[in-house]
């Protein structure tokens, strides 16, 4: 039942548009970034990490987007699909095919599935695109051992790992944050 509540989440204009508007936001923030320094010396370009939508050290207009509403845009993705279903009398048709709990465990697992690969398409899209746009190593490209022996900032979570392996972190943050969009999607299903 899984696969059939996932169809009906891609059959919603409300997850192609939440979908779509986090498309839009992170080519938007790629173009804000790229014209900001296109024609620059590449001296005065860090390296692609600092240029991915989750850490960009550039304020630009959609910055909000992923900072502060991308929580409530995923809760628009799938998260009324059992009060649709309630107002559409279909929820009644669906019990007599299974019981309430697989009913529910299955749009959980729905909105999970969805919700990750949503925003896991976009961060990674994000990714490529800043890859190969942006230098690898950018204007550090000769000072390895400054990383190495750069201490970790106590009031910065995984710091260490950033300044070691900073795609890495890139990985973990990008996790976390799929981690907190399925939260918030979850969360705005209970309510």
């Amino acid at each position: 039942m899984c696969i059939l509540e996932i169809k009906r989440i891609l059959m919603r204009r409300s997850f192609w548009m939440a979908f779509s508007l986090l498309i839009i936001a992170m080519l938007v923030d790629f173009m804000c970034t790229c014209f900001r320094y296109t024609g620059r010396p590449l001296s005065m370009v860090f390296s692609a990490y600092e240029y991915t939508i989750l850490n960009n050290y550039i304020q630009t207009p959609v910055n909000p987007v992923f900072n502060i509403l991308l929580p409530l845009i995923v809760s628009l993705m799938a998260s009324d699909i059992y009060i649709e279903d309630h107002l559409l009398g279909m929820e009644n048709m669906l019990k007599t095919r299974m019981t309430a709990k697989k009913y529910v465990q299955s749009q959980i697992m729905a909105i999970i599935i969805m919700v990750s690969v949503c925003v896991g398409v976009v961060l990674f899209a994000n990714f490529i695109l800043v890859l190969i746009a942006f230098p690898v190593q950018g204007h550090m490209t000769d000072l390895t051992t400054f990383k190495e022996f750069a201490p970790a900032d106590p009031t910065r979570i995984l710091s260490g790992l950033e300044n070691l392996h900073p795609y890495m972190n890139l990985i973990v943050y990008a996790v976390i944050r799929i981690v907190f969009c399925v939260l918030a999607a979850l969360l705005s299903y209970a309510v």
